[in-house]
Protein backbone atom coordinates (compact mmCIF):
# COMPACT_ATOMS: atom_id res chain seq x y z
CA UNK A 1 0.00 0.00 0.00
CA UNK A 2 1.40 3.22 -0.49
CA UNK A 3 2.16 5.40 2.11
CA UNK A 4 0.18 8.45 2.85
CA UNK A 5 2.76 10.95 1.89
CA UNK A 6 2.94 9.84 -2.09
CA UNK A 7 -0.73 10.04 -2.05
CA UNK A 8 -1.47 12.99 -0.99
CA UNK A 9 1.70 14.59 -3.13
CA UNK A 10 -0.30 13.10 -5.95
CA UNK A 11 -3.37 14.88 -4.83
CA UNK A 12 -1.82 17.96 -4.83
CA UNK A 13 -0.29 17.80 -8.23
CA UNK A 14 -3.66 16.12 -10.00
CA UNK A 15 -4.83 19.39 -8.43
CA UNK A 16 -2.25 21.87 -9.30
CA UNK A 17 -2.63 20.35 -13.76
CA UNK A 18 -6.99 20.74 -13.45
CA UNK A 19 -6.08 24.43 -12.10
CA UNK A 20 -3.29 25.26 -14.85
CA UNK A 21 -6.16 23.91 -17.29
CA UNK A 22 -8.85 26.55 -16.71
CA UNK A 23 -6.54 29.06 -17.61
CA UNK A 24 -7.59 29.15 -21.28
CA UNK A 25 -11.17 29.41 -20.46
CA UNK A 26 -10.26 32.51 -18.74
CA UNK A 27 -8.36 33.56 -21.33
CA UNK A 28 -10.92 33.03 -23.85
CA UNK A 29 -13.47 35.21 -21.81
CA UNK A 30 -10.98 37.93 -22.10
CA UNK A 31 -10.51 37.90 -25.40
CA UNK A 32 -14.02 38.44 -25.90
CA UNK A 33 -13.63 41.33 -23.94
CA UNK A 34 -11.47 42.55 -26.41
CA UNK A 35 -7.95 42.25 -24.63
CA UNK A 36 -5.17 41.27 -26.41
CA UNK A 37 -3.05 38.13 -25.93
CA UNK A 38 -0.02 40.88 -24.62
CA UNK A 39 -2.42 42.34 -22.08
CA UNK A 40 -3.76 39.10 -20.60
CA UNK A 41 -0.37 38.02 -20.38
CA UNK A 42 0.68 40.62 -18.61
CA UNK A 43 -1.62 42.12 -16.14
CA UNK A 44 -2.26 38.53 -14.89
CA UNK A 45 1.22 37.88 -14.18
CA UNK A 46 1.20 41.38 -12.35
CA UNK A 47 -1.96 40.51 -10.47
CA UNK A 48 -0.59 37.02 -9.81
CA UNK A 49 2.70 38.99 -8.08
CA UNK A 50 1.09 41.07 -6.28
CA UNK A 51 -1.13 38.04 -4.64
CA UNK A 52 2.16 35.84 -4.17
CA UNK A 53 4.55 38.76 -2.77
CA UNK A 54 1.65 39.73 -0.32
CA UNK A 55 1.13 36.29 0.89
CA UNK A 56 5.25 35.53 1.51
CA UNK A 57 5.34 38.84 3.15
CA UNK A 58 2.95 37.95 5.57
CA UNK A 59 3.82 34.21 5.72
CA UNK A 60 7.10 33.34 3.67
CA UNK A 61 9.43 36.30 4.67
CA UNK A 62 12.20 34.15 4.93
CA UNK A 63 12.22 33.31 1.32
CA UNK A 64 11.79 36.29 -0.10
CA UNK A 65 15.68 36.87 -0.72
CA UNK A 66 17.76 35.41 -3.43
CA UNK A 67 21.66 35.53 -3.92
CA UNK A 68 22.88 38.53 -6.55
CA UNK A 69 24.64 35.50 -8.35
CA UNK A 70 21.98 33.45 -9.29
CA UNK A 71 19.62 36.66 -9.94
CA UNK A 72 20.56 35.61 -13.71
CA UNK A 73 19.23 32.01 -13.39
CA UNK A 74 16.22 33.18 -12.08
CA UNK A 75 16.01 35.90 -14.20
CA UNK A 76 16.53 33.28 -17.30
CA UNK A 77 13.85 31.09 -15.69
CA UNK A 78 11.23 33.90 -15.81
CA UNK A 79 12.08 34.94 -19.60
CA UNK A 80 11.47 31.62 -21.08
CA UNK A 81 8.70 30.42 -18.20
CA UNK A 82 6.88 33.81 -18.19
CA UNK A 83 7.25 36.03 -20.70
CA UNK A 84 7.77 34.37 -23.96
CA UNK A 85 5.56 31.38 -22.77
CA UNK A 86 2.80 33.52 -22.30
CA UNK A 87 3.19 35.48 -25.40
CA UNK A 88 3.12 32.55 -27.34
CA UNK A 89 0.51 30.47 -25.48
CA UNK A 90 -2.00 33.34 -25.21
CA UNK A 91 -1.79 33.98 -28.63
CA UNK A 92 -2.60 30.42 -30.05
CA UNK A 93 -5.71 30.04 -27.26
CA UNK A 94 -6.54 33.60 -29.07
CA UNK A 95 -6.38 32.43 -32.78
CA UNK A 96 -7.15 28.79 -32.39
CA UNK A 97 -8.72 26.71 -29.78
CA UNK A 98 -8.34 25.28 -25.84
CA UNK A 99 -7.59 22.23 -26.85
CA UNK A 100 -5.09 22.95 -29.58
CA UNK A 101 -2.76 25.32 -27.98
CA UNK A 102 -2.57 23.14 -25.00
CA UNK A 103 -2.22 19.55 -26.83
CA UNK A 104 0.92 21.99 -29.01
CA UNK A 105 1.97 22.68 -25.25
CA UNK A 106 2.36 19.52 -24.10
CA UNK A 107 5.36 18.77 -27.00
CA UNK A 108 7.51 20.25 -24.13
CA UNK A 109 8.37 17.11 -22.70
CA UNK A 110 9.61 16.11 -26.05
CA UNK A 111 11.82 19.11 -26.63
CA UNK A 112 12.83 19.20 -23.06
CA UNK A 113 14.19 15.40 -24.06
CA UNK A 114 15.83 16.23 -26.94
CA UNK A 115 17.71 19.16 -24.70
CA UNK A 116 18.58 17.49 -22.31
CA UNK A 117 20.48 14.73 -24.57
CA UNK A 118 22.36 17.93 -25.98
CA UNK A 119 23.35 20.08 -23.08
CA UNK A 120 23.17 17.86 -20.20
CA UNK A 121 24.06 14.50 -22.08
CA UNK A 122 21.46 12.50 -20.91
CA UNK A 123 20.63 9.78 -23.19
CA UNK A 124 18.02 9.25 -26.09
CA UNK A 125 16.85 5.51 -24.78
CA UNK A 126 14.58 3.76 -26.59
CA UNK A 127 11.50 4.91 -25.12
CA UNK A 128 12.12 8.45 -25.69
CA UNK A 129 12.55 7.77 -29.45
CA UNK A 130 9.35 6.21 -29.49
CA UNK A 131 7.88 9.29 -27.16
CA UNK A 132 9.17 11.42 -29.65
CA UNK A 133 7.38 9.71 -33.05
CA UNK A 134 4.10 9.33 -31.26
CA UNK A 135 4.30 12.89 -30.40
CA UNK A 136 5.54 14.25 -34.14
CA UNK A 137 2.80 11.57 -35.73
CA UNK A 138 0.11 12.95 -32.53
CA UNK A 139 0.89 16.63 -34.08
CA UNK A 140 0.93 15.82 -37.66
CA UNK A 141 -2.89 14.37 -36.78
CA UNK A 142 -4.02 17.27 -34.58
CA UNK A 143 -3.16 19.92 -36.74
CA UNK A 144 -4.01 18.44 -40.05
CA UNK A 145 -0.66 19.53 -41.42
CA UNK A 146 -0.62 16.41 -44.08
CA UNK A 147 -3.37 18.41 -45.47
CA UNK A 148 -2.57 22.04 -45.68
CA UNK A 149 -6.31 22.88 -47.82
CA UNK A 150 -7.67 21.28 -44.68
CA UNK A 151 -5.33 22.97 -41.69
CA UNK A 152 -7.99 24.48 -38.84
CA UNK A 153 -5.12 25.77 -37.23
CA UNK A 154 -3.86 29.17 -38.65
CA UNK A 155 0.07 28.44 -39.68
CA UNK A 156 0.93 31.36 -37.30
CA UNK A 157 -0.67 29.69 -34.15
CA UNK A 158 0.95 26.54 -35.16
CA UNK A 159 4.45 27.83 -35.01
CA UNK A 160 3.61 29.87 -31.96
CA UNK A 161 1.87 27.10 -30.39
CA UNK A 162 5.36 24.89 -30.84
CA UNK A 163 7.32 27.92 -29.48
CA UNK A 164 5.45 27.82 -25.99
CA UNK A 165 6.36 23.90 -25.78
CA UNK A 166 9.77 25.31 -26.39
CA UNK A 167 9.82 28.03 -24.21
CA UNK A 168 8.41 25.78 -21.52
CA UNK A 169 11.26 23.49 -22.26
CA UNK A 170 13.75 25.73 -21.44
CA UNK A 171 11.69 26.70 -18.16
CA UNK A 172 11.72 23.19 -17.07
CA UNK A 173 15.46 22.18 -17.40
CA UNK A 174 16.50 26.23 -16.01
CA UNK A 175 13.33 25.75 -13.33
CA UNK A 176 15.37 22.35 -12.19
CA UNK A 177 18.46 23.80 -11.61
CA UNK A 178 16.93 26.40 -9.65
CA UNK A 179 14.74 24.64 -7.58
CA UNK A 180 18.60 22.57 -6.23
CA UNK A 181 19.75 26.34 -4.85
CA UNK A 182 16.46 27.61 -3.24
CA UNK A 183 12.33 27.10 -2.12
CA UNK A 184 9.97 26.48 -4.51
CA UNK A 185 8.44 29.91 -2.96
CA UNK A 186 11.45 31.86 -3.69
CA UNK A 187 11.49 30.75 -7.32
CA UNK A 188 8.05 31.38 -7.85
CA UNK A 189 8.16 34.87 -6.60
CA UNK A 190 11.31 35.83 -8.67
CA UNK A 191 9.36 34.20 -11.56
CA UNK A 192 6.78 36.56 -11.61
CA UNK A 193 8.81 39.41 -10.74
CA UNK A 194 11.11 39.06 -13.95
CA UNK A 195 8.66 37.91 -15.50
CA UNK A 196 6.72 41.31 -15.22
CA UNK A 197 9.71 43.23 -16.08
CA UNK A 198 10.61 41.17 -19.27
CA UNK A 199 6.53 41.51 -20.34
CA UNK A 200 6.62 44.95 -19.89
CA UNK A 201 9.77 45.51 -21.57
CA UNK A 202 8.11 43.01 -24.58
CA UNK A 203 4.52 44.28 -24.76
CA UNK A 204 5.44 48.39 -23.84
CA UNK A 205 2.30 48.35 -22.63
CA UNK A 206 0.48 52.00 -22.89
CA UNK A 207 -2.60 53.78 -20.59
CA UNK A 208 -4.86 51.59 -22.28
CA UNK A 209 -3.66 48.92 -21.59
CA UNK A 210 -4.55 49.22 -18.20
CA UNK A 211 -8.23 51.05 -19.04
CA UNK A 212 -10.37 48.01 -18.55
CA UNK A 213 -14.04 47.44 -17.15
CA UNK A 214 -14.42 46.01 -13.89
CA UNK A 215 -15.41 42.57 -15.08
CA UNK A 216 -12.20 42.28 -17.30
CA UNK A 217 -10.16 42.95 -13.55
CA UNK A 218 -12.42 40.63 -11.63
CA UNK A 219 -11.65 37.97 -14.92
CA UNK A 220 -8.15 38.73 -14.70
CA UNK A 221 -7.84 38.50 -10.76
CA UNK A 222 -9.24 34.89 -10.86
CA UNK A 223 -7.22 33.69 -13.82
CA UNK A 224 -4.19 35.25 -11.60
CA UNK A 225 -5.09 33.23 -8.37
CA UNK A 226 -6.96 30.00 -9.70
CA UNK A 227 -4.86 29.48 -13.01
CA UNK A 228 -1.58 31.02 -12.06
CA UNK A 229 -0.22 31.32 -8.32
CA UNK A 230 -3.03 28.04 -6.99
CA UNK A 231 -1.60 25.54 -9.43
CA UNK A 232 2.29 26.73 -9.34
CA UNK A 233 2.15 26.29 -5.11
CA UNK A 234 0.32 23.02 -5.70
CA UNK A 235 2.44 21.17 -7.71
CA UNK A 236 5.76 22.48 -5.99
CA UNK A 237 4.08 21.02 -2.64
CA UNK A 238 3.71 18.00 -4.53
CA UNK A 239 6.89 17.23 -6.17
CA UNK A 240 8.52 17.45 -2.39
CA UNK A 241 6.13 13.99 -1.82
CA UNK A 242 6.91 12.34 -4.89
CA UNK A 243 9.58 11.77 -7.77
CA UNK A 244 9.65 14.35 -10.47
CA UNK A 245 9.38 11.80 -13.30
CA UNK A 246 6.18 10.81 -11.62
CA UNK A 247 5.00 14.12 -10.93
CA UNK A 248 5.45 15.24 -14.79
CA UNK A 249 3.10 12.11 -15.84
CA UNK A 250 0.44 13.17 -13.30
CA UNK A 251 0.58 16.30 -14.09
CA UNK A 252 -0.31 15.45 -17.79
CA UNK A 253 -3.96 15.69 -16.50
CA UNK A 254 -4.05 19.40 -17.85
CA UNK A 255 -4.66 18.80 -21.62
CA UNK A 256 -7.49 16.25 -20.55
CA UNK A 257 -9.13 18.45 -18.48
CA UNK A 258 -8.58 22.00 -20.93
CA UNK A 259 -9.82 19.63 -23.44
CA UNK A 260 -13.13 18.54 -21.96
CA UNK A 261 -13.50 22.62 -20.63
CA UNK A 262 -13.05 23.64 -23.87
CA UNK A 263 -16.04 21.40 -25.39
CA UNK A 264 -18.22 22.10 -22.15
CA UNK A 265 -17.41 25.53 -21.76
CA UNK A 266 -17.24 26.62 -26.22
CA UNK A 267 -18.34 23.47 -27.89
CA UNK A 268 -14.66 22.67 -29.19
CA UNK A 269 -14.69 19.44 -31.01
CA UNK A 270 -11.95 16.93 -32.43
CA UNK A 271 -13.12 15.10 -35.53
CA UNK A 272 -11.62 11.10 -35.19
CA UNK A 273 -8.13 11.72 -36.70
CA UNK A 274 -7.59 14.81 -34.22
CA UNK A 275 -8.91 13.27 -31.07
CA UNK A 276 -6.24 10.17 -32.07
CA UNK A 277 -3.42 13.11 -32.51
CA UNK A 278 -4.02 14.33 -29.44
CA UNK A 279 -3.78 11.46 -27.54
CA UNK A 280 -0.90 10.53 -29.67
CA UNK A 281 0.95 13.98 -28.13
CA UNK A 282 -0.71 13.00 -24.61
CA UNK A 283 0.99 9.18 -24.86
CA UNK A 284 4.32 11.08 -25.65
CA UNK A 285 3.85 13.19 -22.93
CA UNK A 286 3.99 10.48 -20.74
CA UNK A 287 6.18 7.90 -22.34
CA UNK A 288 8.96 10.01 -22.05
CA UNK A 289 8.97 10.72 -18.60
CA UNK A 290 8.51 7.32 -17.35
Amino acid sequence: MASPRPRKGYLYILAGGSLWATGGVWAKILFSQDLSSNQVALLRTAIALVALAAFMVLKKRSHLFAKGKDLVLLAGVAFFGVSLFSVSFFYTIKVATITQAVFLLYTAPIIAALMARVFLNELLVKGKVIALACSITGLVLLTRIYQPASMDIPTLALLTGLASAFMFACFSLMGKVALHRYSPWTVQFYTFAFGVLFLILLTLPGAETFQLRWESWLFLTIMALVSTVAPFALFYRGLQMVEASRAAVVATIEPVVASLLGFAVFAERLDPVQAVGAGLILLGAILVQI
